[in-house]
């Protein structure tokens, strides 16, 4: 059995306001008492099976309590995570976690450990699921001024979930990525470049950009780990401004982008791409 596992921001959470999932920030408090890592996990199953375990940590001073629920999942190459109820890639009925609750005292730490059984007739491929640990609800004062002079509080209930995405890949699967595109998002001052994988693994990318006009590096910069799931594709997005000026969007003309996008073990393989695109003057 060949076990991976990268911590990407291992410590940002996925939280649900009510039941609905999505990706947003918690509340400081919330981040400060409780930590989860690492946030990725990539296992190969050895006979049908793979086992990991992940992390918990309890930084406040009382106990508290968490709950596992396991979802299936995939990521748009627009909005990023989204959740489904079902998919061929589906994890979720092979994968066990133990305990399921876990209780953890003040200041201290409990591992949570998970075993994948595979079905002896899936085939050969990549298989994905969402292992969501969730406290109790908080209640967040919500800022209004005009609230706060009448004396009323304005509270939402939430609850953090923390996302750790478990990948498990039967037979001899990989990545396969090429850079397949190009876009220029003047509103957002952002350089989106389309990767495609047509491997049957999920490959976790970053990339370096350099912005220049008629030869002269404008600014330069590197993006965040973003993952392209399997024979699937996903925009890498660069927030892109002048190195002297990056309050400002960029002034209306010709401009080339070029870079790497960077994969694999430790980002040693490295993709090359290069771009113009035209910035039209404003109306």
């Amino acid at each position: 059995m060949n076990l991976r596992s990268i911590a990407l921001n291992p410590f940002v959470p996925v939280l649900s306001f009510a039941c609905i999932a999505g990706i947003t920030t918690l509340p400081k408090v919330a981040q400060a008492q409780f930590s989860i890592g690492p946030q990725i996990v990539e296992l190969t199953a050895n006979r049908g099976q793979a086992q990991g375990s992940i992390m918990m940590t309890n930084s406040a001073s009382a106990p508290i309590q968490a709950r596992t629920v396991i979802k299936p999942f995939t990521y748009d190459r627009e909005s990023g995570f989204k959740e489904l109820t079902s998919s061929p890639q589906d994890l979720t009925p092979y994968l066990q976690v133990h305990p399921p609750i876990v209780s953890i005292e003040g200041n201290d730490r409990r591992r949570m450990r998970f075993i994948a059984r595979l079905a002896p007739n899936l085939p050969d491929g990549e298989y994905r699921a969402m292992v969501f640990t969730e406290l109790d609800d908080i209640k967040v004062v919500q800022p209004n001024s005009e609230a706060s002079e009448k004396g009323i509080e304005l509270t939402t209930t939430i609850q953090p979930r923390f996302g750790v995405a478990v990948y498990v890949r039967k037979g001899n699967v990989s990545p396969k990525l090429s850079v397949d595109g190009f876009r220029w998002n003047h509103d957002r001052q952002q350089a989106d470049i389309l990767v495609k994988n047509e491997g049957k693994a999920t490959g976790i990318v970053t990339g370096t950009w350099t912005l220049k006009q008629d030869n002269r590096v404008i600014s330069k910069g590197q993006g965040n780990d973003t993952t392209v799931l399997a024979e699937a594709d996903r925009y890498i997005k660069f927030a892109i401004a002048p190195a002297t000026k990056p309050a400002e969007k960029l002034a209306p003309g010709r401009y080339q982008i070029e870079g790497k996008i960077l994969w694999g073990m430790n980002r040693l393989k490295e993709i090359p791409y290069q771009y113009s695109f035209e910035v039209p003057a404003q109306k």
